[in-house]
């Protein structure tokens, strides 16, 4: 089975510098400190809100991934403007819900934007 789409992934490096020094000594908490920092960079995000509408104003459709569902309502809103379409896929999604399809076309033909 070939692709019917190509993917690309850029890697782009920001301001955010992590402190390392204490994570090896204390593991998991100080890692999940960091990953709440790293979510919570504002110009981190900005960043990526402004390659995302790039990425539609050229036409395309860009699928931003993250595990944490604050990041996740904080992307949705700054891509707002962004993007007539922004759809929200969160864990945690019942198996009945995931079964409703998710309607991409309102009544006026425009893509409706949708949070689940």
């Amino acid at each position: 089975m070939t692709a019917t789409f190509r993917h690309i992934v850029r890697v782009r490096l920001t301001p955010f510098v992590p402190k390392t020094g204490s994570l090896e000594s204390e593991g998991a908490a100080k890692f999940a400190d960091m990953i709440t920092k790293l979510v919570n960079d504002n110009a981190r995000n900005a960043m990526i809100a402004h390659d995302v509408a790039d990425c539609v104003r050229e036409g395309r459709s860009p699928v931003v991934i993250s595990e944490r569902r604050d990041h996740l309502d904080m992307l949705d809103g700054l891509l707002r403007g962004a993007a007539d379409h922004v759809i929200v896929l969160r864990g945690g999604i019942g198996r009945k819900t995931l079964r409703v399809p998710i309607p991409f076309a309102a009544s006026d033909g425009r893509e409706p934007t949708r949070k689940r």
